[in-house]
């Protein structure tokens, strides 16, 4: 099963750089074509075509960016605060100790605060994370960062594809330009 994922990915790879090619070529030949006078469908459709595809694909890009970072913040829980004092006073202590020691787990593994909690026997103590807490902690780090690199990722890719078509019309533009000035002179 191994090699079709690998061919997969290969043929993923080949239809992205066809597409990366369609990008470039479209809206450069097209737009050299229509500076040396061509006004054929073909010439509008290479520059129109490629010229939507990279807004198309920068489009995808910044939404996707979007929709990672909204989903980042999302996950992200409100700054929790200790607890008052008289906090689960009618409570059972042993309730209470268990209750306001899960508080202080929630607290430490979204934001990596240490909170106090209410022991039975000695009153409000600092909270000590367990190994699971730590490890859990670490996970959401991990994954938050993670969410932030790929939303990061998102917004360039999606600056290059906008940058791309435009730089690829530009050029074709300054090409024919060029072209033109050679040949009248």
């Amino acid at each position: 099963m191994e090699w079709l994922k690998t061919w997969a990915d290969i043929a993923y790879l080949v239809g992205m750089w066809g597409v990366v090619v369609v990008a470039i070529v479209g809206p450069f030949e097209g737009a050299r074509q229509l500076a040396l006078g061509d006004r054929t469908r073909k010439t509008f459709a290479m520059f129109i075509g490629g010229g939507l595809l990279t807004i198309v694909m920068g489009t995808v890009s910044f939404w996707v960016a979007n929709t990672v970072e909204d989903t980042r913040t999302m996950l992200l829980l409100p700054q929790q605060s200790e607890l008052a004092s008289d906090w689960g006073a009618a409570w059972l202590p042993d309730e209470r100790e268990e209750a306001s020691r899960s508080y202080a787990s929630v607290v430490y593994v979204n934001s990596g605060t240490l909170t106090l909690y209410f022991h039975r026997t000695s009153g409000w103590m600092q909270y000590c994370p367990t190994k699971d807490d730590i490890a859990s902690r670490d996970k959401a780090v991990a994954m938050e960062q993670h969410l932030k690199d790929v939303a990061a990722g998102g917004y360039s890719a999606g600056a290059r594809w906008y940058g791309t078509g435009m730089m690829a019309a530009l050029l074709g533009w300054l090409t024919a330009r060029e072209q033109r000035r050679k040949t009248s002179a």
